[in-house]
C-alpha cells in the first residue's frame, strides 16, 4: 500500500475483510448443521459415509480459506498499526481485544472453529466406518 493510504481506508478494508470472514463462517455453520441432520436421518451406510467425507473435505477447504482471510486481516492490521500506532480508535480496539492473539475473534473464527468442525467430520467418517 502506498504512503497515501489513510487510516480510514485501512480501517474500512479491515472491517470489510472481517465482514467477509463472518459471512463465510455463517454460511459454513448453516451448511454443516443441515448436513449433520442429513447424516443423522439417513440410515444407509454408503450415503452417510459419502456425505461425511464430502463434508470433511469441504471443511478442510473452509479452514484453508479462513486461514487466508486471517492472513489478510493480520497484514492489514500490522500495516495500520505501523502507520498509525497512536490513533485513538486503534488504541481502543487493541486494548479491548487484549494482548493474547490466541483468543481474539479472528483467530477463533479462522482457526479454531473451522479446525474443530473439520476434525468433527473426520471423526464422523471414522465412526461411520466402525
Amino acid at each position: 500500500m502506498g504512503e497515501s493510504v489513510t487510516y480510514d481506508q485501512l480501517r474500512h478494508r479491515i472491517e470489510r475483510e472481517d465482514e467477509l470472514l463472518n459471512a463465510r463462517t455463517g454460511i459454513f455453520l448453516v451448511v454443516n448443521g443441515l448436513t449433520a441432520v442429513a447424516v443423522g436421518i439417513d440410515q444407509r451406510f454408503a450415503s452417510r459415509l459419502l456425505v461425511a467425507i464430502v463434508s470433511a473435505l469441504i471443511n478442510v477447504l473452509w479452514l484453508v480459506c479462513s486461514l487466508k482471510s486471517r492472513q489478510v486481516l493480520k497484514a492489514l492490521t500490522v500495516h495500520l498499526l505501523k502507520r498509525f500506532p497512536e490513533h485513538p480508535v486503534e488504541r481502543i480496539v487493541q486494548t479491548a481485544l487484549g494482548s493474547s492473539h490466541c483468543i481474539r475473534p479472528t483467530t477463533i473464527l479462522s482457526i479454531y472453529l473451522p479446525g474443530l468442525v473439520a476434525l468433527g467430520w473426520l471423526v464422523a467418517v471414522a465412526l461411520i466406518l466402525l
